[in-house]
């Protein structure tokens, strides 16, 4: 059963049609081990707000990556996330890991918060967003962080609010700027489904080429 990590997922659910069945195509017929272009990003992250490394280290860190993307990538990610650390104090923790499963058992979600902030009474979970194509649909945004949010409701040390960092801007895009959408992700998760269901059949020779599903936003 294929797993998307939150970038990957919104990344599917933010593409145009022709794009996203080719990267739903490659979840579900992988050609080879996937190689994470942002995991050391990632763990960047966390070092920095959670363990308080600082962010000159990480930095020079990211300068010694090969190939060039990566390095430059990264580099120009640990940039935006200071600029937005200073904007955004508070101290750090690491929020617990959840794997969400689909109704009809066609994906998973690894939610994996890369850190969370504590915001005065409040705690934060956030995931981190460094894609530079596409460009994040609010409507994917908001019904993923719903869906974590579920996932999360009944943990007794669940955090209050969770949010998806784009460092390109650098914006944090928080669930509670958006509640009216909490019970949307019902109608993403379902879309997804349908399309992954659609690319099987067509590969079997079962359904004919694929037409486009507009997402449901």
């Amino acid at each position: 059963m294929p797993t998307f990590g939150v970038a990957a997922f919104l990344k599917v659910a933010s593409l145009n049609p022709k794009p996203r069945k080719t990267e739903l195509r490659k979840r579900l017929f992988p050609s080879g081990d996937g190689y994470d272009f942002h995991r050391r990003l990632k763990l960047a992250s966390n070092k920095h707000v959670v363990a308080g490394e600082g962010l000159a280290g990480l930095l020079e860190y990211a300068g010694k990556i090969t190939p060039l993307p990566e390095r430059k990538a990264m580099v120009a990610g640990l940039t935006k996330l200071g600029l937005w650390r200073n904007g955004a104090p508070g101290d750090g923790f690491k929020p617990q890991n959840k794997i969400y499963e689909s109704p009809r058992n066609i994906f998973k979600i690894a939610f994996q918060p890369e850190f969370g902030l504590k915001r005065g009474s409040e705690r934060l979970a956030f995931h981190v967003w460094n894609t530079k194509r596409p460009d994040l649909k609010p409507g994917a945004i908001y019904s993923t962080l719903a869906l974590m949010s579920d996932l999360y409701a009944e943990d007794d040390d669940a955090p209050d609010d969770f949010g998806i960092l784009s460092l390109h801007e650098p914006k944090a895009y928080l669930l509670s700027d958006a509640a009216a959408v909490r019970t949307a992700w019902r109608s993403m998760v379902e879309w997804v489904e349908e399309l992954m269901l659609d690319i099987r059949s067509e590969e079997a020779g079962l359904g004919d080429a694929l037409e486009d599903r507009p997402p449901p936003w």
